[in-house]
């Protein structure tokens, strides 16, 4: 492989919204090879003419830097939600897994939050081994953020009335 292999013209075949390439033309470049402006402008037309979207000039750190400052203004509202409670999370995450009480199944849960119009995972459908730990798995992402921590409050008394 080299960096003088020939720019057909021909475009990938590309599903819009379901691929992505990354094009460091200089920074970060993990091979080491910087495209002339003449090649690197080839690569635009191509994937401009396969309906690509192209992303530089820093917006993709720009987006990521927001999309972790998010996560984590998500992760203090579920924080505070479900004080007291056995919460496991990583702060950039949108995803917390929630410990349950000893005589809460999992399973008589996420059915319960179901009834109730709340879905959640257990985490049978993460478990590696025949054991799986007593707990749900929360996704943080879909709410809007003002609605976000009514919804966690409404999804912890759920569990609390739920009888031992």
């Amino acid at each position: 492989m080299s960096p003088d292999r020939d720019t057909t013209g021909e475009a990938p075949a590309v599903r819009p919204g379901r691929s992505s390439s990354d094009a460091y033309p200089a920074q970060h470049n993990p091979l080491g090879w910087v495209l002339d402006r003449e090649r690197r402008a080839r690569v635009v037309e191509i994937a401009r003419a396969a309906g690509c979207l192209i992303v530089e000039d820093g917006t993709v750190t720009r987006l990521e830097e927001a999309r972790r400052r998010d996560a984590a203004a998500r992760q203090g509202i579920a924080r505070a939600a479900f004080g007291g409670m056995d919460v496991v999370a990583h702060p950039g995450s949108y995803i917390v897994w929630l410990g349950l009480e000893p005589h809460q199944r999992p399973d008589h849960v996420a059915a319960v939050l179901a009834q109730e119009g709340i879905l959640v995972s257990t985490a049978d459908a993460f478990a590696t081994g025949a054991w799986s730990p007593p707990a749900i798995r929360l996704a943080l992402a879909t709410p809007l953020l003002d609605d976000l921590g009514p919804a966690l409050r409404r999804l912890r008394s759920a569990i609390e009335a739920i009888p031992p």
